[in-house]
C-alpha cells in the first residue's frame, strides 16, 4: 500500500534540493529544481547542509550510495541534520537495497541467506539528527556476523541503522515509512531510530529482533516479521520510557524479545507465541490473546489490559495489509 503523508516533520527552514530518478536527461544537474533534479538520493544528501531539505519524487532508487559503518548503504546521512522527504501527492519513493545471496549460501546460512559483503543496506544515519518521511525501504541487507564478529555495525539493521559515537540512537525520526523485506544479524528492519506511523513488514534477523532493535516505535504496525525459529519481532528497546499505540500481528514468533521495553495501548494479535518472552519491562492497557498457562499470565501482569480471545475480528483486513483496528 501507499501512505498518504500525515503531519509533516521538519528540522529547519533552509535550502531545498530535488531528486527524481525518472528524468530523461541529467545534463547540467544542480538539484535546485524538479527540472534540474539529481538522479540519486545520495547526491541530494551530499549537496545538503544541516537545516536543508531534500525532496524526492516517486520511483525506485536502486543506484548510488556510500560506505559507512563498514558497509554499503543506498543512502547515508553523515554529520548533518537534514530533512529527507517524499514529494507530496506522489506514490511513496522506494529506497531499494540489495541482497548477497552467494555469501549466505556458501557459508550455510540457510535461514537468512541474504547477508554478506555484497549486500546493500537501505539507509544509514551517522552522527546526525535527520527526519525521513514518506518512503518505502525495501530489500536491504548487511554483512554476516562471522565476517567480523566484533563489528556490530557491519551486521546490524538491514533496512536502517542510526548511530552516534558508540551508541545506537533515537534522534533520527522515520515518519510514514514502510520497512519491508530487510535482513540482518540483529535488527532485521532497523537498529536505532524513532519510528512514527511506520510499518515493519516481513523483515528477518538471524540472531534477534527481526523488525527493530534499540529504537522506539509509536503508532506503528509490526507484521509478519521473524518467521525463522526463535526470532522475535522487537527487542532491546528499553531506552525510551514507553512505546505507544502499536499493533503486533502475525509475527512468526514472540512479538517482543529480551528487554522489549514498556508498551502502552498495544494490540498483540495472532503472533506465533502468546508470551512476550523474557525481560519485557511492562505492558499496560493492551489487547492480548488469552493466556493459557501460569507463565503466560505472569508475563502479562495485572495491568496488562484486555484479554480478547476473538482477536481475529479486531482488524479490518490483515490479508490485504489493512491493519486498522475495527471501529468500536
Amino acid at each position: 500500500g501507499t501512505f498518504v503523508l500525515g503531519t509533516l516533520y521538519s528540522l529547519a527552514a533552509g535550502n531545498t534540493y530535488y531528486v527524481d530518478c525518472k528524468l530523461d536527461s541529467y545534463e547540467g544537474t544542480r538539484g535546485g529544481s524538479w527540472e534540474t533534479a539529481f538522479k540519486t538520493i545520495q547526491e541530494g544528501v551530499e549537496k545538503a547542509s544541516s537545516g536543508d531539505t531534500v525532496l524526492v519524487a516517486s520511483g525506485d532508487y536502486d543506484e548510488g550510495g556510500r560506505v559507512e559503518l563498514g558497509h554499503s548503504n543506498r543512502v547515508a546521512i553523515v554529520g548533518k541534520d537534514i530533512t529527507l522527504k517524499a514529494k507530496e501527492g506522489d506514490p511513496a519513493p522506494r529506497i531499494v537495497g540489495a541482497y548477497d545471496t552467494e555469501a549466505g549460501a556458501r557459508l550455510g546460512y540457510s535461514l537468512i541467506p541474504n547477508l554478506g559483503p555484497a549486500a546493500v543496506r537501505c539507509v544509514a544515519v551517522v552522527n546526525s539528527k535527520a527526519v525521513i518521511q514518506g518512503f518505502v525501504l525495501t530489500g536491504g541487507a548487511c554483512g554476516l556476523e562471522n565476517n567480523a564478529p566484533g563489528d556490530k555495525d557491519l551486521h546490524s539493521g538491514g533496512g536502517v541503522v542510526c548511530k552516534k559515537s558508540t551508541a545506537y540512537d533515537l534522534d533520527t525520526k522515520f515518519v510514514d515509512c514502510t520497512i519491508e523485506k530487510c535482513y540482518a544479524t540483529r535488527g532485521g528492519g532497523a537498529r536505532g531510530g524513532t519510528f512514527i506511523r511506520c510499518r515493519f513488514l516481513e523483515n528477518q534477523a538471524s540472531v534477534n529482533a527481526a523488525a527493530m532493535r534499540d529504537g522506539a516505535i509509536h503508532f506503528c504496525v509490526i507484521a509478519r516479521n521473524g518467521t525463522n525459529p526463535a526470532k522475535a519481532a522487537v527487542g532491546y528497546a528499553t531506552s525510551v520510557k514507553g512505546h505507544v499505540n502499536n499493533t503486533f500481528v502475525n509475527n512468526g514468533f514472540y512479538p517482543l524479545d529480551t528487554n522489549g521495553g514498556c508498551h502502552y495501548n498495544a494490540l498483540f494479535l495472532k503472533n506465533g507465541m502468546i508470551s512476550l518472552k523474557n525481560g519485557v519491562t511492562s505492558v499496560t492497557n493492551c489487547v492480548l490473546p488469552k493466556a493459557t498457562t501460569s507463565a503466560d499470565k505472569e508475563y502479562w501482569g495485572e495491568n496488562a489490559g484486555i484479554v480478547y480471545p476473538d482477536y481475529e475480528y479486531l482488524l479490518v483486513a490483515p490479508p490485504l495489509d489493512d491493519f486498522r483496528p475495527v471501529a468500536g
